[in-house]
């Protein structure tokens, strides 16, 4: 009888483990089956086509272009609309745009990658590159990079607009864009407010400048966009050539920088008066390799990484913001508009796969991104797949 206990004990744990063993099984598959492989093709030509065309159109964007690229899949394009609307030219897939605020995480990469090397450090004083500047003691590099400096904005002083105005081909120098500013009062304690100020851009492209003794031009294109092959990417080193995106706005009948209800095409100004958070002329396939690349391999660290994209921020109305990026729906993104453009990126950790939207027009008529409108439903469009 005692026998017959152990035998039937031996069969019992054994059947448990076979349980076990098999609920592990049944587990992996079900986790593993949204990885990237099992990806819906969500991007094929024909339904890539339809939405671009149907989320444009919602979105009230003259013309669209849209990139993906999955793990190491070549990029998918797309195109909607008119790149030129009353030549009813095209929108060309290669177009090269002013990069708005996408400018800005190109820029906070090169302080991250430079500080991967020990060339420099985010707590670094200001003063340390930039003494003249006004406030430079108080002032870090992380200050800058996150736009919690308390630093006027140039770019909203009525003066320095009139000037864009009388001469916009004008190409500033940085030392000339944050003298409007110098001796103004900070408006908070630096890090304890968050406010966006072009003269942020300025200061800290001109710091990582001078510690790499080049131009930020220069420094851009050795330490980010030549390694990451970028090849349609620069700052100040080229005039458009090529394919270039008209851009539009609606506004004002009479004053194209009041909105209002006319379309209107705005002329193809040079934007370096904006400032290196702003003006980094690239294409929609190079901004999607960037964030593919910056995000999804180890072209910073993994350390970097995290606060580029704000991965360990709060949590704040649904978006934790980075140094460069911030995150949503699980996803690293980057947004924003300029003159007659508008921009959504956004790097997919869960399908190792990346998109980005360029529109040339900065508003719709309700005063939205239309970018960020296409980007944002994509975005949701994705994750409603599992």
């Amino acid at each position: 009888m005692k026998h017959f206990i152990i035998e039937h004990t031996k069969f019992l744990f054994l059947g448990i483990v076979v349980c076990i063993l098999l609920v592990g099984v049944w587990f992996k598959l079900a986790t593993t089956s949204n990885k990237p492989d099992s990806l819906p093709p969500l991007l094929s030509a024909q339904s890539l086509s339809k939405l671009i065309a149907s989320l444009a159109s919602d979105s009230s964007a003259t013309g669209v272009v849209f990139t993906s690229a999955q793990g190491a899949q070549p990029l998918v394009y797309a195109e909607y609309a008119y790149g030129q609307i009353n030549a009813e030219t095209a929108m060309p897939l290669h177009a090269e745009f002013y990069l708005a605020d996408a400018s800005h995480a190109m820029l906070v990469t090169l302080l991250l990658r430079l500080q991967d090397l020990g060339i420099v450090h985010i707590d670094q004083a200001l003063a340390q590159y930039v003494p003249e500047a006004s406030h430079a003691s108080v002032l870090t590099l992380s200050n800058l990079a996150t736009h919690s400096s308390g630093l006027s904005d140039y770019l909203r002083l009525q003066e320095f607009q009139r000037e864009v105005e009388t001469d916009p081909s004008r190409i500033w120098q940085a030392q000339e864009l944050f003298q409007w500013v110098q001796n103004k009062p900070l408006s908070f304690i630096p890090g304890n407010d968050v406010r966006y100020s072009a003269t942020n851009g300025v200061l800290l492209g001109e710091a990582l400048a001078r510690a790499t003794n080049m131009s930020l031009a220069e420094a851009l294109q050795e330490y980010v966009f030549n390694p990451l092959g970028l090849n349609d990417t620069a700052y100040m080193l080229r005039p458009f050539s090529g394919d270039i995106s008209y851009g539009y706005r609606y506004a004002h009948p009479q004053f194209a920088y009041k909105p209002g209800p006319k379309l209107t095409h705005l002329d193809h100004w040079r934007l370096e008066w904006a400032g290196p958070s702003k003006s980094i002329v690239s294409t929609s396939a190079d901004v999607t390799r960037f964030m593919h690349l910056v995000m999804g391999s180890d072209f910073l660290s993994i350390a970097s990484r995290r606060l580029l994209a704000g991965l360990d921020a709060p949590m704040q109305r649904g978006w934790q913001t980075g140094l460069g990026m911030s995150q949503y729906l699980a996803s690293s993104v980057v947004r924003g508009s300029v003159h007659g453009v508008s921009i959504f990126a956004a790097y997919v950790p869960e399908y190792n796969m990346s998109f980005s939207v360029l529109a040339n027009l900065d508003a719709s008529r309700s005063g939205t991104n239309p970018a960020e409108l296409i980007g944002m439903k994509v975005l949701k469009t994705i994750y409603g797949m599992r």
